[in-house]
């Protein structure tokens, strides 16, 4: 999909564009959506992830000259990861293992941008922005096991050697974010145009878990932002 959305910049037509103006404001609106699975182990012992996700933003800027622009906005993410785990051990134990993580994140944020125009309606650009929001995680297992399992029927057992264990946690921190983005923007007319962040360089503070505090730098196309641009 990422190669058509490149094509979509190279050979959209020009139509009467003009460059963009200082003094002006710029609505922007841009997002993507990941799905993700993975599996290791065989018949008897196994282990799977699936992960699905989406991410969705929308700014106002303000374009101080044809080439800066500072601007506000928010960011809503959102995810779900889903973990199975299967462990067997014949005549000993059996152990299947649901888990699933859900994360929700609204945050506020701040940025500013520094643009060179290529080729007539197409612009390069480097984009910080800043964040400070508030992340709302839950997490659910479920967890059966089986002892003593009977060697002649894996599948027979008592009721009584059936153990059920089941977790529910829910839990809000604080998240301070700093990123850069490089960001291309292609205009189909004066008004009008497109963007695409190439996914960047991230920092993220969490003010409640010193684990999760990161930097990642990340360009895979799976993080890259389709967006959409009007100038007014």
């Amino acid at each position: 999909m990422k190669k058509y959305l490149l094509i979509l910049f190279i050979i959209l037509p020009i139509i009467g564009f003009s460059q963009l103006k200082k003094n002006s404001f710029v609505i922007g609106l841009e997002g993507n959506f990941t799905k993700k699975q993975s599996s290791l182990g065989g018949f008897s012992n196994n282990f799977s992830t699936n992960i699905k996700g989406g991410n969705i933003s929308v700014t106002i800027g303000y374009r101080l000259t044809k080439k800066i622009e500072i601007g506000l906005g928010v960011n809503y993410y959102s995810d779900k990861t889903t973990t199975q785990s299967q462990f067997n051990q014949i005549n000993i134990h059996q152990q299947i293992e649901e888990s699933v993580i859900k994360s929700n994140l609204i945050m506020p944020k701040l940025y500013f941008k520094y643009g060179q125009q290529l080729i007539h309606n197409m612009y390069l650009s480097g984009n910080i922005q800043f964040g400070y929001g508030k992340l709302d995680r839950e997490y659910k297992s479920v967890t059966a096991s089986v002892k003593n399992i009977n060697s002649n029927d894996i599948n027979t057992f008592e009721p009584n050697q059936v153990k059920l264990l089941s977790r529910v946690l829910d839990k809000t921190t604080n998240v301070f974010s700093a990123k850069f983005h490089p960001e291309i923007e292609y205009y189909i007319n004066s008004r009008f145009g497109f963007s695409l962040k190439l996914g960047g360089i991230s920092y993220i503070d969490n003010d409640q878990n010193n684990s999760e505090n990161s930097i990642n730098i990340n360009f895979n196309p799976n993080n890259w932002l389709l967006g959409f641009k009007v100038n007014l």
